[in-house]
């Protein structure tokens, strides 16, 4: 597995695929050679979590963060070894699994790994789809109350 901490340069190699020996009736799937552990270094507040089809939890982020910007280039890459993917949206879509989306919690600053370890090829349409999972995730506060130590600002309760 290959670590890769992102940044305005990342770049990707071309990547390596193997045919699985077992297949589906949908499509056909590929394993990368060397999977790829994508891991955020900017925090991100733009998230949330939703309940995809067949009850599977996905992590929402915007097309433009980090990881955004990566599976772009990695699928621009498969681009050019003759993979055809849907158009690109605005929301990136993450499988997580269920204790993961339950520990994931609201309103923070997050960062996030990826693990990209396949492609599948649906036989329909000839349309390639990453397959990726959330591997692990860290938040912090999206507010910093010790930076006010110092501060002049004044609390009022509400209560």
């Amino acid at each position: 597995m290959q670590v890769i901490y992102l940044n305005d340069k990342t770049e990707f190699e071309p990547l390596v695929l193997h045919k699985l020996k077992n297949q589906n009736q949908y499509g056909t799937s590929y394993r990368l050679e060397n999977k790829l552990q994508l891991v955020t270094t900017e925090y991100s507040t733009e998230y949330y979590v939703t309940k995809g089809e067949q009850g599977k939890m996905f992590l929402c982020l915007d097309s433009n963060s980090q990881i955004g910007v990566a599976l772009t280039k990695i699928r621009n890459g498969l681009k050019t070894q003759g993979h055809s993917f849907k158009p690109e949206k605005d929301k990136i879509y993450i499988k997580l699994t269920d204790a993961q989306a339950t520990d994931l919690p609201r309103d923070m600053r997050m960062l996030v790994s990826v693990n990209v370890f396949g492609i599948f090829v649906q036989n329909s349409t000839q349309q390639s789809f990453l397959q990726l999972a959330v591997s692990a995730f860290k938040t912090i506060p999206l507010i910093d109350f010790d930076a006010i130590k110092n501060d002049n600002a004044v609390f009022h309760s509400l209560f």
